[in-house]
């Protein structure tokens, strides 16, 4: 077991001062054009008008494109997801901060 893993049976409750993308994709055809930049974008700004003060989302390891935009974001790494399957999830943060760019 890797020293920054955590086994979870159930999602944890988010706090109230955080906001969760939960999912969000780009089709084949469209990647490359700044798609899922604008989505992450309307993300923040929507979660900032809701007074919400941090961004959590996770991913996985073969993910590769969604978790190298995530870091170039300034997303950081929290302890990863296990669940009782062996399933991981691989879990990022980033604060909200009001009237600035998130990316």
């Amino acid at each position: 077991i890797e020293p920054n893993t955590v086994f979870w049976s159930r999602p944890p409750q988010l706090p109230p001062h955080e906001a969760e993308i939960r999912m969000l994709g780009v089709d084949p055809e469209q990647r490359g054009r700044g798609v899922a930049k604008a989505l992450m974008d309307a993300c923040f700004a929507r979660a900032a008008e809701a007074g919400k003060t941090g961004m959590r989302l996770h991913t996985t390891q073969r993910m590769k494109v969604a978790r190298a935009m995530y870091e170039s974001m300034g997303f950081d790494r929290l302890p990863d997801r296990v669940f009782p399957d062996g399933f991981v999830l691989l879990t990022y943060e980033k604060p909200i901060q009001w009237g600035s760019n998130p990316t």
